[in-house]
């Protein structure tokens, strides 16, 4: 039986009151195990953002939409 199966099993053990405090819980959880994916992604992009070698290089607009494909009128 999956973790999930055990799960819903269990769930349909517990009283509406016990269920809602669980259910709440639970979501909040992974609420915030997600924030904390995406927090962890961010700070790996600033990282590497302020390690670059190249973080300083600047493309002028003009050469921007040419290596873009775009030809300005």
């Amino acid at each position: 039986m999956s973790n999930k199966e055990r799960l819903v099993g269990l769930a349909a053990d517990v009283p509406e009151s016990m269920a809602a405090f669980a259910f709440y819980l639970l979501k909040h959880y992974l609420d915030a195990a997600e924030e904390a994916l995406d927090d962890d992604f961010c700070r790996r992009l600033v990282e590497e953002s302020l390690t670059d070698p190249d973080k300083d290089d600047l493309v002028d607009f003009e050469e921007a939409c040419s290596l873009a494909g775009v030809t300005l009128a």
